[in-house]
């Protein structure tokens, strides 16, 4: 979608006021752990016993079962360079990771000068024991270099729809011209590559392959990018309920903004920066209000905060009058605020300030079931939740025909699905993109009757 047809939206946003009063279903917070540091939580495919903890120094730690581990499920300070915003920032599971045992990292190891680092991307591998990683099985898959300490990124993500791992990256520092050149230049982009082939066996710091769909295979620009025009896209989740790809990009002197790349959007989104911020004109590098820009679907000037954390849709169980809701926060005032995107336009937008008290918060994260969670770096991990009674529980993993149990009517479901499947695939238990024997597998683990 371009700017052309997001300009209505944008006009809409213009009569939606930032300051807005606490509305709709009353939230609240559950503290879940404490950590050292903490930066993003996710989850494995599948697994609802666990939640995996990023900590910014280097290491991961789990939660299972609501009690988190003494041990880490994996440690690499050693290769991670914390200087300004650097760090341990990024972790994504393999769609598959039940058979492939794949987990994917980001972070910042030193770089060749100065506060100049390098933003790495890594496989590891789960060891024989599930709750523990081999720190010895690590594949670097991409290097870039960073010519200063902030506007690192840092997280990675799997399409649902495609498996494809994408990257989105700042623009290095100062660099609103990298954000806008498409040759030799991957910062200030969103990457996406195919991780399960190698186009440059002789290269070892890129260990993949270019997927044939990405808009510059075969014409002028580097084959990795799929959009441009970002500062520092520092965090950003996939709608588990549609595959839009949401944004949160960090401004400048003036405006934090969330973007969207729709699913079915074939690539070359180019979101302005740096000759636009927000809404406004920020400086050159490509043409103001160009009709092929595309504008954010929300943005907020600093006058209510200074970095935008965003963000994730809840499609969550728990509350269900909340699903298709997305959440983002402000780190420096705290605040949070919910919309829904629907048709083009941005609706039900609410600030949820004084029920939810953060402080702050680099990360945002989700479970298995679909449930959220704030990351403070200040040590807390806080799950969303909504006060008093009215919760909803998550049927089990494997309940496929919706009567609360795992049971033998649940097989005949993926009988009558088998075969290969799309996104989305209910059916598709184990992530392989083929409903079949395996899912029977999930189902008869997770039996209930």
């Amino acid at each position: 979608m371009r700017r052309t047809a997001m300009l209505t939206a944008a006009i809409l946003l213009s009569s939606i006021p930032v300051v807005t009063a606490d509305a709709g279903v009353p939230l609240d917070l559950r503290n879940v752990g404490n950590f050292t540091a903490p930066v993003y939580v996710t989850h494995a495919p599948g697994d609802e016993s666990r939640l995996f903890v990023v900590e910014r120094a280097g290491r991961i730690r789990l939660i299972k079962n609501g009690v988190t581990l003494p041990t880490a499920f994996l440690d690499i300070t050693a290769l991670v360079d914390t200087t300004f915003e650097g760090g341990f920032l990024g972790l994504a599971f393999h769609p598959d990771y039940p058979a492939d045992g794949r987990f994917f990292v980001y972070y910042t190891a030193p770089g060749g000068s100065g506060f100049s680092l390098t933003s790495v991307v890594a496989s590891y591998q789960v060891s024989g024991n599930p709750d523990v990683a081999d720190p010895l099985s690590a594949d670097v898959i991409l290097t870039v270099g960073q010519p200063a300490s902030n506007h690192n990124a840092g997280w990675i993500g799997f399409g649902p729809h495609d498996d494809y791992l994408y990257v989105p990256l700042g623009d290095g520092g100062g660099g609103q011209s990298r954000a806008q050149d498409i040759t030799n230049q991957l910062l200030g982009k969103l990457l996406r590559i195919d991780i399960d082939g190698d186009d440059f066996p002789a290269d070892p710091s890129r260990d993949y392959a270019i997927p044939p769909t990405n808009p510059y295979v075969g014409v002028t620009g580097d084959d990795e990018i799929f959009a441009l025009g970002l500062r520092n896209p520092y965090r950003a989740s996939f709608d588990r309920g549609t595959g839009d790809l949401w944004m949160g990009d960090v401004g400048g002197g003036q405006w934090e903004e969330v973007n969207i790349v729709p699913v079915d959007d074939p690539g070359a989104i180019n979101f302005g920066w740096g000759c636009m911020e927000g809404e406004a004109c920020n400086g050159s590098h490509c043409t103001c209000n160009d009709p092929s820009l595309t504008l954010p679907v929300h943005a907020y000037d600093h006058s209510n905060g200074c970095v935008i954390t965003g963000g994730s849709v809840y499609r969550g169980c728990a509350i269900p009058d909340l699903v298709g809701t997305y959440f983002f926060v402000d780190y420096c005032s705290g605040r949070v605020w919910t919309f829904e995107y629907v048709g083009g336009s941005v609706v039900n937008f609410t600030e949820r300030t004084a029920d939810l008290a953060l402080s702050n918060i680099v990360g945002i994260g989700e479970d298995a079931q679909g449930e959220i969670y704030f990351v403070s770096i200040s040590g807390s991990i806080k799950k969303l939740i909504q006060q008093g009674p009215g919760s909803t529980p998550c049927p089990p993993v494997g309940d496929l025909n919706g009567d609360g149990v795992v049971s033998f009517a649940d097989i005949l479901v993926v009988i009558g699905a088998w075969g290969p499947c799309g996104f989305p695939c209910p059916a598709d238990l184990n992530g392989d993109d083929v409903v079949g024997f395996a899912d029977i597998l999930v189902i008869i683990g997770s039996w209930t009757t």
